[in-house]
């Protein structure tokens, strides 16, 4: 009889365990990699005056300021880690446990911000709209 309860027991506690390792697991892969080569001209793109394209897919107002230092854009009031560049796009993330993603593609005077959030796998969401900006003429 106490073989069998030790043994109830151990399976149960091996159960827990495996279920509290696959969270640590999920929880890890949110946040990206720092790569290591980073394309200073294209962050130097990114950086500057922007304005709202009110003719643009998806219409928006306001004035937008972005800048950068040590490898962090500021995009108005979100401090913004740099990741990766890839052909025009940089890619970012927030310093929070659950990171929040700005992707900014860049062609001409033309910027693109793609806000996202990472979901559970198995759950859909995280996409928002993308933002259209133009370089400020001031």
């Amino acid at each position: 009889m106490k073989v069998k309860m030790l043994t109830v027991l151990l399976f149960i506690s091996l159960f827990l365990i495996s279920c509290s390792n696959k969270n640590e697991l999920e929880k890890a892969a949110d946040k990206r990699n720092v790569s290591s080569e980073i394309d200073a001209k294209l962050v130097e793109n990114v950086v500057g005056e922007w304005v709202g394209d009110t003719t643009g897919n998806y219409p928006i107002y306001g004035k937008f300021t972005i800048t950068e230092k040590n490898q962090f854009l500021f995009f108005d009031d979100k401090k913004l880690q740099i990741t990766k560049t890839v052909d025009d796009i940089v890619f970012t993330q927030t310093e929070e446990e659950k990171p929040f993603y700005y992707d900014f593609k860049v062609i001409d005077k033309k910027l693109t911000v793609y806000p996202s959030y990472s979901t559970r796998k198995g759950f859909t969401g995280g996409l928002l709209a993308p933002m259209e900006l133009i370089k400020d003429g001031k």
